[in-house]
């Protein structure tokens, strides 16, 4: 692959400015930062985690700044809020959002009027991105609610392009702790890349076949179902297919049926993934959406 064609996919991946002067050695050096923060925090131990992740993220955003760069000034498509706030009823209700990134999510959410409370695992992200004063910051590990959070208080706790980034150890502590601090009947809104159709992270842009960055895990709809059915969560289905159920039927527990249904089929279509080809998963699950209810 040529030089232009790196930079290229490198900022369409990254959602950078065409115009932001980046070169191949910038590229470069992100591949090898990464991979190093990505070993550190594979190698990490429990009882040091959360210490770990600070310092890789945050001297993963001081030394490739760029992507850590304000770009409100961009149109943002909200279009991709529309399956969260669809899973929602009207506000206000109480959100948490784990890993807000540029807040762009939970901005928009505070502006249709939801109580809304933002976090990141460092404070080089999340609340400087965002001006809206009715929005509540704090910082987790992702892992650790309870340490942060009170237990039965969330109507919604809400992820997007999170869990993929936490270490693989951690993921069934991340759906408990989560569950613990939503209220009975409150739901876990979350979107992560598909591992069949990855990788998703900086090693696509070389053309790795397997995640070698800090996308420490891309999942499956079957490997997450899975986890959250043992913890305990019920009511599980995506919101990728709601305009086309809701084409079917506007009755909620109908629709609710159909998607429980449907993601059961899912389920079952990953467990013989082989005789899919890759262009057509691509289309049917470019993410892992899920709803889950407490």
């Amino acid at each position: 692959m040529d030089e232009k064609t790196i930079l290229i996919k490198y900022k369409e991946n990254y959602n950078i400015d065409k115009k932001m002067n980046l070169t191949i050695e910038d590229v470069k050096n992100h591949l090898k930062l990464e991979t190093e923060l990505t070993r550190r925090l594979l190698n990490s131990r429990k009882e040091n985690r959360a210490e770990t992740y600070i310092s890789c993220y945050t001297e993963l955003y001081e030394k490739i700044y760029w992507l850590n760069e304000n770009d409100n000034q961009k149109e943002i498509d909200k279009r991709t809020f529309t399956p969260f706030i669809k899973a929602m009823d009207k506000p206000p209700r109480k959100v948490l959002e784990i890993g807000s990134g540029k807040a762009e999510l939970i901005t928009y959410l505070a502006k249709l009027g939801y109580d809304c409370k933002g976090t990141e695992i460092t404070e080089t992200r999340g609340k400087k991105f965002s001006q809206d004063t009715n929005i509540q910051w704090g910082i987790t590990d992702g892992v650790n609610l309870l340490k942060y959070e009170s237990s039965n208080y969330y109507d919604y706790v809400i992820s997007n392009q999170v869990i993929e980034h936490l270490h693989p150890e951690d993921i069934i502590g991340h759906f408990n702790s989560i569950r613990a601090i939503l209220k009975p009947g409150g739901k876990y809104i979350f979107n992560t890349p598909h591992r069949y159709t990855g990788p998703h992270d900086i090693s696509k842009i070389f053309g790795y076949k397997k995640t070698i960055g800090m996308h420490l895990k891309e999942y499956s709809f079957n490997e997450i179902i899975t986890l959250l059915q043992k913890i305990g969560y019920k009511n599980i289905y995506t919101p990728n297919y709601d305009h086309l159920i809701t084409k079917c039927t506007k009755n909620k527990k109908l629709k609710l049926y159909i998607s429980i249904i449907l993601i059961k089929m899912i389920q079952l279509l990953e467990k013989v993934f082989w005789i899919v080809p890759r262009p057509l998963y691509k289309k049917l699950f470019s993410s892992v959406f899920i709803v889950a209810e407490k």
